[in-house]
């Protein structure tokens, strides 16, 4: 059963077909943009975890010679008195 086709009608469905498309387009444009910016946003976290962990080892080791230096200290004290 062959109907004819209403030209406006036509019109109007090639115009909003058209229009999807083009919205589709401006969302994959946005999803990849969103996409960089995620991955940016990672490489900051592993820097900045990356950055804790050395302060981490920084402070350990800063007490560790803090606790050396207060021994010599004291035994430095003790032989002068």
């Amino acid at each position: 059963m062959n109907s004819p086709v209403d030209p406006a009608s036509l019109q109007l469905v090639q115009q909003e077909l058209k229009s999807l498309h083009d919205v589709l387009d401006n969302m994959s444009v946005e999803l990849v943009e969103e996409k960089t910016t995620v991955e940016d946003v990672k490489q900051r976290v592993q820097r900045l975890e990356t950055g804790q962990k050395n302060l981490e080892l920084t402070h350990s080791r800063f007490k560790d010679f803090q606790g050396i230096f207060k021994v010599h200290i004291v035994e430095s004290c003790t032989i002068w008195w």
